[in-house]
């Protein structure tokens, strides 16, 4: 389609660039770039059919929180196991409530020989062994990020994980707390793939949370001022409230298990 092509031209444009630096520091995403980095991508995070998946699903003021293109040139080693739920010290983390999503937007087919996604199904609300390496990972990230253990639990094969192999323009959806990966890239073309979080239903979200998405790092993505936040304003959030904000924690306690 017109949307995917011009995402391409857009992503590799991105891509293009980033120095060298920038893919080592990176190795096992890939290259990770902020959606800020380019106006056009504005479109994509108030695509109209991702909201009517929002609609349809019964949120009806979905709001965003950021974005990234996250592409694995040829010969790239896998992502890490990983969740990117921050709130596992509130008990709406042990619930089924599903408070961030990430999108997914694969702009080339993808298969286990060229890097596709992987997931542990059930893992946002089961305990499973990759869980008690989250500490070590959290504390140690520029180590994970450069690949410098290949050999560790959390860039082998997991238990009761799923491949999820997609076609360009295909689009996954997940909860953010749910363990994912993705393989090496033993193809000779890169794999690139759009991804954003939303906060499907802010505005019910338990109120220290909301506090502490309105304070600190966790805000939403500055949008530049050349935006059209035509497009992008009704997705943005505010909170006004006084309540002491919770605060950031990637730790999932005994409650998960």
């Amino acid at each position: 389609s017109k949307m995917i092509k011009k995402l391409r031209l857009v992503s590799d444009s991105m891509i293009d660039q980033q120095d060298e630096t920038h893919f080592i520091e990176h190795a096992s995403q890939g290259c990770i770039i902020s959606v800020t980095k380019h106006p056009f991508m504005a479109k994509l995070i108030a695509y109209p059919r991702t909201l009517k998946i929002f609609t349809d699903l019964g949120f009806d003021d979905p709001k965003f929180m950021s974005g990234y293109v996250i592409s694995k040139p040829p010969e790239g080693p896998p992502l890490r196991w990983h969740q990117d739920g921050f709130w596992w010290n509130h008990p709406v983390s042990y619930t089924a409530q599903t408070q961030q999503w990430f999108l997914m937007y694969y702009l080339v087919d993808t298969t286990c020989e060229n890097g596709c996604l992987r997931v542990i199904p059930g893992s946002h609300l089961k305990r499973h062994a990759l869980h008690e390496h989250i500490p070590e990972y959290e504390n140690n990230i520029k180590q994970f990020n450069r690949v410098e253990e290949l050999n560790h639990p959390l860039f082998q094969k997991a238990e009761g994980e799923v491949d999820v192999p997609v076609k360009a323009g295909d689009l996954v959806i997940g909860d953010a707390r749910l363990f994912h990966s993705a393989y090496s890239n033993q193809s000779k073309a890169w794999r690139t793939v759009l991804t954003l979080w939303y906060w499907p239903d802010f505005n019910a979200m338990p109120e220290p949370i909301r506090a502490m998405i309105g304070s600190n790092r966790h805000r939403p993505a500055e949008l530049p001022e050349s935006w059209p936040h035509q497009l992008t304003d009704p997705l943005t959030t505010e909170y006004q409230g006084n309540t002491k904000p919770l605060k950031s924690s990637r730790f999932p306690t005994q409650e998960l298990k």
